[in-house]
């Protein structure tokens, strides 16, 4: 699954920007958005509990900090990323209710969260942030789009 992962969020990815680029132009390609935000969305859940690839020794002492930069606050990343993306997919669908802005509160909210704990933990000089970057590279950009659904 470690391998498949990333193709096939590639895929998603390449489907929802085609999608997004012919429905500003005026061409609907039906279910195209619907599949790949689904997609992303689950792909992002799964990033959740890959393995993390690093190897402790026994000279590494791995304390609290490391603890939350390299494991729980990855994790909170990749779940709360699903969480928004999934609630962007109901945004999309215009279903007849609001529930979509609580998965939204709920994803932006728990994105910014771990962001600012990234934030200390790099300011106190904690071991191993740049496993992290992969979560806080799909993220950010979510959060991006949360603001411009909630506020804009």
């Amino acid at each position: 699954m470690k391998k498949l992962l990333p193709y096939l969020e590639r895929v998603f990815l390449t489907g929802l920007i085609i999608g997004f680029v012919f429905s500003l132009t005026g061409i609907e390609i039906p279910y195209l958005l619907t599949i790949s935000l689904g997609g992303l969305g689950i792909t992002f859940f799964l990033n959740a509990y890959l393995p993390v690839g690093i190897e402790s020794t026994e000279k590494d002492k791995m304390g609290f900090n490391e603890l939350l930069g390299l494991l729980i606050v990855p994790k909170v990343l990749w779940i709360s990323s699903a969480i928004a993306t999934l609630g962007i997919l109901f945004y999309t669908l215009k279903l007849d209710n609001n529930g979509y802005m609580q998965m939204l509160y709920i994803g932006g909210s728990t994105i910014i969260t771990p962001l600012v704990i990234m934030l200390i933990l790099k300011a106190i000089g904690t071991k191993y942030i740049k496993f992290t970057n992969p979560a806080i590279f799909r993220a950010v950009p979510i959060l991006f789009v949360i603001g411009y659904i909630l506020f804009g």
